[in-house]
């Protein structure tokens, strides 16, 4: 958002001030600042040397810069609402920024809306709620929601690949869009709303919930029914069809391993594209804040540094990386780090010598001859871990998973897990 060089020891304080409050307002995002060495090495006065002016959080901040926003629109919001028959809400990582979890369940407590949330995006349904049917934007593409929407409220979310862009034919051509941001720039990102809505998501979200708390329209109860049991039989047929597993192990084996240890305490990361969809999938009847994933640009990669950083910003929970073997080598060398700071957490390493949504993707399109540039080499995650000066494990059954997972937990060494499994991605199987 944001990238300067600071010249002068004299305009320190200041531009760090700055770097902060771009950095967590609006659409939070990254900010780069510059000090040449001679600036380091400059001596400053008390008033340069100050302690910055930080915002305690993005919450926070956003409610001093949005603290008043149009009540005509939220009027207009709320007659959009009570138009519709089949309205659909999609929280964005903007819902969680805002402190908006209870706000967004309000909401769609008052009005029986269903919430789905953008695959990849920061969760905002902290624990299990009839309303919530899940992500979407999955290599699934179910369960079908947005197709047979009529009303979209987007909510802190971006218009890109994960909703169709908002475009038939993933939505109706006379499909209403109604918008919600802290960043006024975002509101026509991607396709220009029918209603648009500057205001700090968890505040929008409490006022509409107010104004929409009498009776709801029965066709609006029925099409809540109507998606929670497209989401009900969507979600059986990945919880309860084991896929097969001749002598390996699977991503849908390995997840459901360790959804029992998937506690309030547990901080969850998950890096990785086919070991990542199998997670959204098999554990998406939640979605918590305290579950961290890449975010919309679906890297890979940023797990092992991940889960350091996790660590300390809570070192009295556990720390839980779920990661694909191709995702997991970016950063192998930092398990080095890891130890030698004591940065204890537990690492499962779905290990598929693969980009394994990438061979899926090929053998789909091209068949099994044609798969090229997508397999890895068998790299023993278990042993490279050990040569680190980390716990390394192998497992190849889900019952030692589970146990493997909570014995790291115990430790006061990083736990490495390597679980060799099948190239079988979501889409290979359901």
């Amino acid at each position: 958002k944001l990238a300067k060089c600071i010249y002068r020891v004299e305009d320190l304080r200041f531009i760090v001030e700055e770097a902060f409050r771009t950095a967590l307002s609006g659409r939070p995002g990254p900010v780069h600042l510059t000090i040449p060495l001679d600036v380091l090495d400059a001596e400053a006065d008390e008033m340069t040397s100050g302690k910055p002016r930080i915002p305690a959080d993005v919450a926070s901040l956003q409610n001093s810069q949005l603290n008043g926003f149009d009540s005509n629109l939220i009027y207009e919001a709320v007659q959009m609402i009570r138009n519709s028959r089949r309205p659909l809400i999609i929280a964005g990582s903007g819902v969680f920024y805002s402190s908006g979890q209870e706000a967004l369940i309000r909401l769609s407590e008052a009005a029986d809306i269903p919430i789905v949330i953008p695959i990849w995006d920061r969760g905002s349904v902290e624990k299990p709620h009839p309303n919530f049917l899940g992500v979407i934007g999955a290599a699934s593409g179910e369960p079908r929601l947005l197709e047979d929407a009529d009303l979209i409220i987007m909510v802190g979310a971006r218009v890109d690949y994960r909703v169709g862009f908002l475009d038939p034919p993933k939505i109706r051509p006379e499909t209403s869009i109604l918008r919600i941001d802290a960043d006024p720039s975002e509101l026509m990102q991607g396709r220009t709303p029918d209603l648009a809505i500057s205001a700090n998501p968890a505040s929008a979200l409490n006022k509409l919930a107010e104004r929409l708390s009498s009776p709801v329209i029965s066709a609006r109860r029925e099409w809540l029914k109507e998606t929670r049991e497209r989401w009900r039989k969507f979600r059986a047929r990945w919880i309860e069809r084991c896929p097969p597993s001749d002598k390996l192990m699977t991503g849908w084996h390995i997840v459901n391993a360790i959804r029992p240890l998937l506690t309030e305490e547990v901080i969850f990361l998950i890096d990785g594209g086919n070991i990542g969809q199998w997670a959204h999938m098999v554990l998406a009847d939640h979605y918590p804040s305290r579950w961290v994933t890449c975010g919309a640009s679906a890297v890979v990669g940023w797990g092992l540094p991940g889960a350091m950083a996790a660590r300390l910003v809570y070192p009295d929970s556990p720390v839980l990386l779920l990661s694909g073997d191709g995702a997991f080598s970016f950063t192998l060398a930092e398990i080095e780090t890891a130890v030698r700071h004591r940065l204890s957490f537990v690492a499962v390493v779905a290990n598929d010598n693969a980009w394994g949504i990438v061979v899926s993707t090929q053998k789909a399109r091209y068949g099994e001859e044609n798969v090229v540039a997508s397999r890895l080499g068998d790299i023993r995650f278990d042993k490279v871990a050990e040569a680190l000066g980390a716990r390394g494990l192998r497992v190849d059954d889900p019952k030692e998973l589970r146990q493997a997972v909570e014995e790291g937990f115990s430790s006061e060494t990083p736990t490495i897990i390597d679980v060799p499994i099948s190239v079988l991605s979501p889409t290979d199987i359901v």
